[in-house]
């Protein structure tokens, strides 16, 4: 099945915001200059105030949802475990069942 027009022009512009984010990224990192523009932006400006205060409030509402999912994600993986388990457990059953079924045929 070929993805549509529409799939591709999103995966492509995914692709170039990753590839630019991440030479954002390794710039701010190893470019001293670009770290102090970036910086004096976003404490000199009421735009960078205001970014600020909006990654203040996304992390004060995303951190409960990050508890809770990985709070999901621990009772989902101990429910799984328990039914390995007790898998494990009936087929050692049947085993062991089948095994005493035979000696008595004998």
């Amino acid at each position: 099945m070929r993805p549509s027009f529409k799939t591709t022009a999103i995966l492509l512009e995914l692709f170039v915001i990753i590839i630019l984010a991440g030479w954002l990224y390794s710039e701010y990192v190893s470019n001293p200059l670009m770290r102090q523009y970036i910086n004096s932006f976003l404490q000199g400006t009421q735009t960078g105030r205001l970014l600020q205060q909006l990654v203040g409030i996304g992390n004060v509402l995303v951190l409960p949802l990050r508890l809770i999912s990985l709070f999901l994600i621990s009772v989902v993986s101990m429910i799984l475990m328990l039914l390995l388990l007790f898998m494990f457990t009936t087929f050692l059953a049947s085993l062991i069942a089948g095994r005493r079924r035979t000696k008595m045929r004998r």
